[in-house]
């Protein structure tokens, strides 16, 4: 309940995941994810937040969007370095759809883009969503630095 309103699918066993992490690491947490588990590390971070518990870094890549505006607002209150990537034309963090007023998930910070492309005769749909394509940006040199 202290992160307001979370989607159902992401936050389902955080709380324990939480309880399991929380007893083992040390005074420098960094928390990091892709896809969905970049929308549970989100939800992680907030829990940390909410429970007094610093956490350094929170990195994600092509991440949905996890919950409503107060997740987004613990995040920014706690202090913690936060960066998200979004890859070229990555389908993944542009969900869930907003639905009007009442159905209004948010990212918890604007996304960097970045920009692999996928082989030429890669037709699929999430091509731009590998967590290769991702990493091989992070290493290019002309990837514009976070904001």
């Amino acid at each position: 309940t202290g992160l307001g309103f979370v989607h159902s699918g992401f936050i389902a066993g955080m709380d324990d995941v939480f309880a399991a992490v929380r007893g083992v690491v040390g005074p420098k947490v960094a928390i990091t994810g892709h896809s969905l588990g970049g929308a549970r590390a989100r939800l992680l971070a907030g829990l940390f937040a909410i429970n007094q518990m610093p956490v350094n870094q929170l990195c994600v890549f092509g991440s949905p969007k996890p919950a409503f505006t107060n997740l987004a607002r613990i995040i920014a209150k706690s202090g913690m370095e936060h960066t998200s990537y979004r890859n070229r034309n990555d389908v993944v963090p542009t969900l869930p759809l907003t639905i009007g007023p009442l159905l209004d998930f948010v990212h918890t910070e604007p996304w960097t883009p970045v920009n692999a492309a996928p082989a030429s005769d890669d037709l699929q749909a999430l091509r731009d969503h590998s967590i290769s394509l991702y990493t091989q940006a992070l290493t290019d040199p002309t990837t514009p630095p976070k904001p």
